[in-house]
């Protein structure tokens, strides 16, 4: 979809098979800092900004970004889709 706005961005996708029903908010949270552990490095607000998407809501991506600023230490605007008391927006 990037594409059509004739501006250089590219695009990604990617995911997992984790299947959030029937577990506790403590289990999500623990997938998403692990996944974060892994993507982090894969990035970025100049490299590739991820969102949410069908099953990954406010919630979710409020633990990714959170597991993010532990990480790298960083506040920046790298994940879209974040509650307005974690920078987002309305």
């Amino acid at each position: 979809k990037n594409s059509l706005t004739t501006l250089p961005m590219g695009g990604g996708k990617g995911g997992s098979d984790f299947d959030p029903k029937g577990k506790s908010d403590n289990e999500v949270m623990r997938f998403c800092q692990s996944f974060m552990t892994e993507l982090q490095r894969h990035v970025g607000a100049d490299t590739d900004v991820p969102a949410g998407d069908i099953g990954v809501g406010a919630r979710e991506i409020g633990y990714l970004y959170g597991q993010y600023k532990r990480l790298r230490n960083e506040f920046t605007g790298v994940l879209t889709g974040k509650n307005v008391k974690w920078g987002g927006s309305f």
